[in-house]
């Protein structure tokens, strides 16, 4: 008898293609620790670590999903409801946000970029995109722009209230590296600047 959703998939896996609900994986550990998730029709599609997935199709799927939403209408939705309706639209939030971690996870981060500001045009005040994009910005992309990513903490940190004060502090902690950081990059690139600079003046000099 089976009662975990794991035993489940692991019983099923080679029989047919498995899909999970995004309930299912929070309330099963094992799962994510023995399969990557592609977020995929809502769903998430189970494939064994180390397994491969025909990620052409996958990024295809994905797009075409986008394409069919309607920003418009979801923006009535969300003002006039109903419930049922902003549901769905969490769904679809969540489905872009996972694709973006997914992508994110591999090292795809302009793709992870672009899956996250998705989620903002549905959603501008997703929590989770405005710290992912931080992330990239400042830590994961190869050019760096620290601004970038403390201007979208500053947006997160909107949404904190007063009485969350670990994950503020957090923030400010976060914010003050990125800072640190950019006036590194910036006293470097004057050093740099002043370097060739003189490279030339001294190469100047001597063809006198």
């Amino acid at each position: 008898m089976f009662t975990l959703t794991s035993q489940i998939v692991d019983a099923n896996y080679l029989k047919w293609p498995i899909y999970i609900g995004p309930d299912l994986v929070i309330t099963d550990s094992a799962i994510e620790k023995n399969y990557t998730l592609y977020p995929r029709h809502l769903l998430f599609q189970a494939v064994k670590k180390g397994g491969d997935l025909n990620t052409t199709i996958w990024q295809t799927e994905n797009d075409h999903l986008w394409s069919t939403v309607d920003l418009d209408q979801i923006s009535t939705i969300k003002k006039y409801g109903p419930s049922f309706e902003e549901d769905l639209i969490f769904h679809y939030i969540r489905h872009f946000y996972n694709t973006g971690y997914v992508y994110e996870e591999v090292g795809l981060y302009d793709d992870a970029k672009r899956e996250y500001e998705r989620v903002l045009d549905i959603d501008p005040v997703f929590a989770d995109a405005l710290v992912s994009l931080s992330r990239l910005y400042g830590e994961k992309f190869e050019n760096k722009d620290y601004l970038k990513a403390i201007e979208y903490l500053q947006k997160y940190l909107a949404l904190l209230a007063p009485d969350q004060k670990e994950a503020i502090e957090e923030v400010y902690k976060k914010a003050d590296e990125y800072d640190q950081k950019y006036k590194e990059m910036l006293k470097n690139e004057q050093e740099e600047y002043e370097r060739q600079e003189q490279e030339e003046a001294t190469e100047s000099g001597e063809s006198q």
